[in-house]
């Protein structure tokens, strides 16, 4: 895969947003695997990412947020563009990226207030991912927090 890793750092910068889309993608599974801490191109391969999240189409939108949250380790600087597409006009954009912060866990601490302010959402969705997100990032998985304390 060394051989093909130059390529798909150079499709990062295409003129056609598909083809930066899945060069991103599989630059972001061979990383994982890999195990690679700094990856070349990683800079650009994130401003592909963070491009998209704003993007016209709210399902690319949501898409973007579900790939975020697959490469944590290399999102980290970007957290305040994923804290601010909380804010995002659609509903299901909105619980996507809370429930991809959620599956970051503790690492995006700073989430929190953006989180909390969505707990009146008008959106039920949103509302329940929001509600497991805050749970993941205080370290409790969901379905297996522990029970509340017994009243006296």
């Amino acid at each position: 895969w060394r051989w093909v890793m130059p390529d798909l750092v150079a499709r990062l910068a295409d003129e056609a947003a598909e083809v930066r889309r899945e060069a991103a993608r599989s630059l972001g599974f061979w990383w994982k695997e890999a195990g690679m801490e700094n990856p070349p191109g990683a800079d650009l391969w994130r401003a592909v990412f963070l491009a998209d999240l704003n993007d016209s189409d709210p399902r690319m939108r949501g898409t973007t947020a579900c790939f975020i949250s697959e490469f944590a380790r290399w999102m980290a600087p970007a957290l305040p563009v994923l804290i601010g597409a909380l804010g995002d006009s659609d509903d299901v954009v909105r619980a996507q990226v809370a429930l991809r912060l959620g599956e970051m866990g503790p690492a995006v601490g700073a989430a929190l207030p953006a989180l909390s302010g969505l707990l009146r959402d008008p959106a039920w969705h949103v509302r329940a991912y929001v509600r497991q997100a805050i749970r993941q990032i205080h370290g409790q998985v969901p379905g297996r927090n522990p029970p509340p304390p017994a009243s006296h």
